[in-house]
């Protein structure tokens, strides 16, 4: 388990540290203007009676409740498919709001906490091993090494097990007979922990340093909890960990006794699903749960926990292996829906967003700026993984009623830039780019603000997702929409393309 979180938090943590103006002729986005966009959202309410607070945004911006479209370009190799529900905010008034990083609150881990895990016995996770387990793990090394990898080890395979052996020895003078756990109540508490000391690099010719410096210990308030439970992987039932760093604020949650806790999922969807008509019967029948009970499901646990979240829309995974990675190649065992959430302010969704934004100064040192993105996984026995990383605290209200565009006008700008965005990258590829645009929303999407790493600016913006169906050199790869990405991002004031990396 621990392997586990360290994994996806090494991933979060590599992406931590890996535009607002008329729409261009060609895909470049220049500098934010935040002053200028909220002068441009400013209303002239005076002459502009059809702004009315019964009137709605549909009726003020003339938005269609579906949008078709059939484009080609770079020479047949370019196609676009628009056939989109448009989603639109039932109110009469699209805000802008100022916000900042935030951490998880006692109170929404309480309520998680015991929503998820009711009157099970958590423990508190102690990463404190016994001599019997560190002989076992010892024993389990020298195992693989003598029987069951001696032709990965003629080719190399193995290197360091020598290392991890002797490292385990000395852990195991110190190490304690028992280790008597704490009893969990979903109190946050101070975590210590160590991060390992950055390889410098030493270039050619230079001297290794004499001293290596000493790791740096850093603290957090978290938890990390646990359900013993002999038929989960490693005698864990459910488990929950909470991390409230500075740069990112994370929840994982996972229910080892559910058949789906702990299998190697795709990292998104293998379909979009709009409707419980979208899933073959037979895969259906195998999850034991259609998909408007997924999605119900989930947002019944949002409001027992008064998150503010609600369900964005869903997907069907499944553990086919490609070979990707390891050379296994399988057809699907196991289905799963993937459900993802989004804030709402006011009543009003945020949308979903695949990532994080650059720092605002150009400082590459600083850390990227996560946008804030909660899913859930969920089968017949109930919801079991959860990950929710980077709230959003609002600040204040900048704007009650932003002046936008016609949904016509945008209409034009998303026609002319998907060519002048993607056809470059077609023809310098020689592949094939076929989009298939099946939901097109209006919500509120996190800008930066100029020179600040600290706020951004909830604007309300259009994003347009789909699937993306690439062939390149005779081969075909299918690139679902992922973790809130969409192939088109326009802000609804000014018609501007917004680059969700840059962050404007």
């Amino acid at each position: 388990m621990k392997r586990i979180l360290a994994a996806v938090l090494g991933l979060i943590t590599a992406l931590l540290f890996c535009a607002c103006q008329p729409t261009p002729e060609k895909a470049v986005v220049v500098q934010k203007d935040s002053e200028r966009l909220l002068e441009d959202a400013q209303k002239d309410t005076a002459n502009s009676p059809e702004t009315s607070a019964d009137v709605s945004l549909q009726e003020q911006y003339a938005i269609p409740e579906t949008y078709q479209f059939e484009a080609q370009g770079a020479d047949g190799l370019l196609n676009i498919h628009v056939d989109a529900q448009v989603v639109v905010p039932g109110t009469s008034a699209m805000p802008i709001y100022r916000v900042k990083k935030a951490q998880f609150s006692q109170g929404v881990v309480t309520a998680l906490f015991g929503t998820l895990c009711g009157d099970a016995e958590m423990y508190v996770r102690s990463w404190e091993r016994t001599k019997e387990q560190i002989q076992e793990e010892i024993l389990q090394i020298k195992k693989g090494i003598s029987e069951e990898n001696q032709q990965f080890l003629d080719n190399g395979g193995l290197s360091g097990s020598e290392e991890n052996i002797a490292m385990l020895e000395k852990q195991l003078k110190t190490a304690p007979e028992t280790i008597v756990e704490e009893r969990a109540d979903g109190i946050l508490r101070e975590i210590s922990e160590v991060q390992p000391v950055p390889d410098p690099g030493i270039e050619a010719g230079a001297e290794e340093p004499e001293e290596t410096p000493p790791p740096e210990t850093i603290t957090y308030l978290g938890l990390d909890a646990y359900e013993r439970y002999e038929e989960g992987i490693n005698g864990t039932g459910r488990s929950i960990n909470v991390q409230n760093r500075d740069n990112l604020a994370v929840i994982f949650y996972t229910d080892f006794r559910n058949p789906g806790g702990g299998v190697n999922f795709s990292s998104s969807g293998t379909v979009a699903i709009l409707d419980d008509t979208d899933i073959d019967a037979e895969i259906q029948s195998e999850i034991g749960l259609a998909p408007s009970e997924a999605e119900q499901m989930v947002q019944e646990l949002l409001d027992k926990t008064g998150s503010e979240m609600v369900v964005d829309s869903i997907y069907l995974q499944d553990d086919e292996q490609k070979g990707s990675y390891d050379g296994i190649v399988r057809p699907a065992e196991q289905y799963a829906y993937k459900v993802y959430c989004v804030r709402t302010v006011d009543g009003l969704p945020c949308s979903y967003v695949a990532g994080g934004s650059e720092p605002a100064d150009g400082d590459m040192m600083a850390p990227y700026w996560m946008y804030e993105s909660l899913h859930c996984q969920v089968n017949s026995e109930g919801i079991f993984d959860i990950l929710w990383m980077c709230p959003l605290e609002i600040i204040e209200t900048v704007n009650e009623d932003a002046q936008l565009k016609p949904f016509s006008e945008i209409q034009e700008i998303f026609e002319k830039m998907m060519g002048i965005k993607y056809e470059p990258q077609a023809e310098y590829g020689g592949s094939e780019y076929d989009f298939e645009i099946n939901r097109v929303t209006l919500s509120l999407h996190r800008v930066v603000e100029q020179d600040s790493n600290e706020t951004g600016l909830l604007v309300p913006a259009w994003n347009f997702y789909g699937k993306l169906l690439m062939n390149a050199s005779g081969e075909e790869y299918e690139k679902f929409e992922k973790l809130g990405e969409s192939f088109m991002t326009i802000n609804a004031i000014d018609g501007s393309i917004i680059d969700t990396q840059k962050g404007y």
